[in-house]
């Protein structure tokens, strides 16, 4: 068996001697989001991006406003190359009358991902 990276992928390939039986080709998802994806509609909501090449399930959000603790959000699905929408609610959400929140995607690394780096963002309203 032989396993390449390829980009943010890797290529799994079954080798019989010096013949090639098969080969996956397996990716991985990568959550983003930036300050433009955070906006309130009275409550706060977020944009999601996977800009990687499989699905993502499951996707914790985790909202925590200045002074005031933590929210969280789950995103049942998101598609390879899509976005995903987490709606918040409750004190500590309510953005309308400002605050800052940081907002983190997959918190507790429990996706792995092809870019762990990119999955925090903060707003100020």
């Amino acid at each position: 068996m032989r396993l390449e990276k390829e980009g943010a992928n890797w290529l799994i390939t079954g080798l019989r001697g010096n013949t090639i039986f098969g080969s996956t080709l397996l990716g991985l998802p990568d959550l983003t989001l930036s300050s433009s994806d955070i906006t309130c509609n009275t409550y706060l909501v977020v944009t999601v991006h996977n800009q990687g090449s499989t699905n993502a399930s499951n996707v914790v959000v985790r909202a925590n406003k200045t002074g005031c603790g933590s929210v969280e959000s789950t995103i049942s699905s998101i598609p390879a190359g899509s976005t995903g929408t987490a709606n918040f609610s409750g004190t500590c959400a309510y953005c309308a009358l400002g605050g800052t929140f940081t907002v983190t995607v997959d918190s507790d690394n429990s996706i792995t991902e092809s870019n762990e780096s990119n999955n925090q963002a903060t707003k100020n309203f």
